[in-house]
């Protein structure tokens, strides 16, 4: 069960819309067992959250020249670091910490305001890897920034064998409908009876078409045939082909009618782990689609 602690600590709520003056999202303070995939990841998706909110936010490169010039470290707060700071242009300081813990993951978000040196802070229990990123926004919110965080566009990804990480400026957070899986006896029973491609036309195959086209010429060649003879020998061999040429079609549908249902059914499998929500990591996971 989901254990949710709430910690704010400064009531006045911050500004609702984005301010021109720049963010520090720091790194958290993570306990073993937190993997550094995870901790990069989050500090990423956090930082576009807020350059999606309308936020001026410092990149994480130049996050850390900018720490290096002015001689702090980046992941400890101190009044002195928040002082100097202030003095360069910086506003507001995003961090926080990452506890593993035998439930899950303990995140705890902490907003520090350079000018009053005042503190907000919210908590959060994550059962996985994957909810801890999804609670990013959920965090932001908790120690009091707002904005519109999610946009949608189409995901970028950068060739993996450059060693290229995939690029996400904005995550999506759609999935795309399928369709439901078909009965294979249905289909099965749909191609003896009423036949004509039916069968088929259930397990959503064009090969219905060439059943319904072939079956229903079959019955109309042998009608002609038979009322154009000019004796009943003609008349018996044209219904006779035309009667072998429908049987034959008609097994050919029935036979075919099962495996058919199946590889449809199997594409319906693939195009739900397609869309699903997952967690992409670099060099894995080409053409997925990503929920954050």
């Amino acid at each position: 069960m989901r254990v949710l602690v709430l910690s704010i600590i400064f009531l006045p709520v911050f500004y609702s819309s984005a301010e021109s003056s720049r963010i520090i999202v720091l790194n958290p303070v993570v306990s073993e067992g937190v993997e550094e995939e995870v901790v990069n990841s989050y500090v990423e998706i956090m930082i576009k959250k807020l350059e999606n909110a309308g936020y001026d936010v410092m990149e994480v490169d130049e996050r850390e020249k900018f720490f290096e010039e002015i001689g702090f470290t980046p992941y400890l707060i101190e009044e002195k670091m928040l002082e100097v700071l202030k003095k360069r242009g910086i506003k507001w300081v995003v961090s926080g910490s990452i506890i593993k813990i035998k439930e899950g993951y303990l995140v705890t978000g902490e907003l520090w305001e350079t000018k009053e040196k005042e503190r907000r802070a919210y908590s959060k229990l994550c059962e996985s890897e994957s909810e801890l990123l999804n609670s990013i926004v959920e965090v932001l919110r908790g120690v009091g920034i707002e904005g519109e965080f999610e946009r949608h566009r189409q995901l970028r990804i950068l060739p993996a064998e450059k060693e290229e990480k995939y690029s996400t400026p904005e995550m999506i957070s759609e999935e795309e409908p399928f369709s439901k899986k078909v009965s294979v006896a249905g289909a099965f029973l749909l191609s003896i009876f009423p036949g004509f491609g039916v069968g088929h036309f259930y397990s959503r195959s064009k090969t219905g078409a060439i059943f319904l086209i072939g079956e229903t010429g079959s019955i109309l060649g042998g009608i002609i045939v038979v009322l154009s003879a000019q004796d009943l020998d003609v008349a018996l061999t044209g219904f006779g082909v035309a009667t072998m040429c429908f049987l034959s079609l008609r097994l050919a549908e029935i036979i075919t009618s099962i495996p058919v249902a199946i590889s449809y059914n199997k594409s319906v499998e693939e195009k739900k782990v397609r869309f699903s929500p997952v967690f992409m990591k670099d060099g894995a996971g080409i053409g997925l689609e990503v929920k954050f």
